[in-house]
């Protein structure tokens, strides 16, 4: 009888420290924002937030297409990484290469992988942006002039966007950030928008919990051209209808790579 009085004694011990431990694992591991420790998480992390809020990544390096590891490869190149060739074009501009082995060496310092990259349709994109680490600020984007087996042959070129955009516009709030052993998860709110023409002088702003804008809109406002830019729209006030991002960052070594996101759309009627 003391035996079995032992035992059962034993394993409520066991079953209190069990769950006192997991409480101060939750409790110091759960983040509200980023801080020291996960400083490299969030390294990745910035370099791929617009790709993550644009759509699920659920098989990480698969899901991007091969314009999008481009564009996040040439965000991080340095002027260092590029090779000033011999050749010019028609109009003797210069022409500049980055190789096969840079373009995949920027992706496997984000997902610890590369992908190989179908050429054809980075030829048919023609133009990409730029980092400003490359060049002077004279130039903002760059032209395809070839893509070989050597790498991305390229012209230095200047770029404009001519979208009107929402300068005061506050489309995502993280809610969390939690530890799983060697993995990060951030979990995130956002809405999305699109702007409309409502005769020549106002626009209307739908806003969605959705990327899939014939959706009904969970809230449309319309203002006056001239105060777009001055329209401010916060994230905090669609908090229970947003859309939920998650996405993971597991460590390797002494960083962390991205393995995979995904957006999780709030239930509606409609």
């Amino acid at each position: 009888m003391k035996k079995r009085l032992l035992v059962l004694l034993s394993i409520i011990i066991c079953v209190s420290l069990l769950i006192i431990c997991n409480k101060n694992y939750k409790k110091n591991n759960y983040l509200e924002n980023w801080n020291e420790q996960t400083k490299e998480v969030k390294i990745v992390y910035d370099k791929l937030y617009s790709y993550i809020g644009n759509e699920s990544k659920k098989d990480g390096i698969e899901s991007f297409s091969s314009i999008e590891l481009m564009e996040i490869a040439l965000d991080n190149i340095e002027k260092k990484d590029l090779i000033e060739t011999e050749e010019v074009t028609k109009d003797n501009e210069k022409i500049y290469l980055l190789s096969n082995e840079t373009i995949d060496n920027k992706l496997k310092k984000i997902f610890n992988k590369s992908k190989i990259i179908d050429k054809e349709s980075i030829i048919e994109k023609h133009s990409f942006y730029i980092n400003k680490n490359t060049n002077d600020d004279n130039y903002s984007g760059i032209y395809i002039d070839s893509y070989t087996d050597e790498g991305l042959k390229f012209i230095f070129s200047k770029s404009k966007d001519g979208k009107e955009l929402l300068k005061n516009m506050n489309n995502r709030k993280i809610v969390s950030i939690y530890q799983n052993h060697d993995k990060w998860i951030v979990k995130e709110k956002i809405i999305y928008y699109e702007i409309k023409l409502v005769g020549k002088s106002k626009r209307k702003i739908n806003i969605y919990n959705t990327t899939e804008k014939e959706r009904k809109p969970i809230d449309e406002i319309i203002v006056k051209k001239e105060e777009l830019n001055n329209t401010k729209i916060n994230i905090d006030n669609y908090i229970n209808k947003a859309a939920t991002i998650i996405s993971e960052y597991q460590k390797e070594g002494n960083k962390y790579y991205f393995i995979k996101s995904e957006i999780k759309q709030t239930k509606r009627d409609n």
